[in-house]
């Protein structure tokens, strides 16, 4: 079972590169053990930004913090961001 290198949330909003492609389908388990699976609700290519608006509301509204934070903790995570974001909503399984 692959491991996502997030804390378990209803939504969780993540760059491309947070999953393998080949393994969207598949159940994963979050930083705390937690096993679920992914719906994805967004998927939107914020290529120089031209989202952040949508995203910052988005991040707002689920985290009650902006986007840029998000990225940041995903820059620790992952060392790098791609520029696909997807918001998924995480079910228990």
């Amino acid at each position: 079972m692959q491991k996502i290198q997030c804390k378990y949330a209803e939504y969780v909003l993540m760059p491309d590169n947070a999953v393998n492609r080949a393994y969207r389908d598949d159940e994963f388990e979050t930083l705390d053990g937690v096993r679920c699976r992914m719906e994805f609700q967004m998927t939107c290519n914020n290529k120089d930004g031209i989202f952040d608006d949508s995203l910052d509301a988005d991040c707002l509204k689920y985290y009650g913090c902006h986007f840029q934070t998000i990225k940041s903790i995903w820059i620790g995570r992952l060392g790098r961001l791609d520029d696909y974001w997807h918001l998924v909503r995480m079910v228990k399984v």
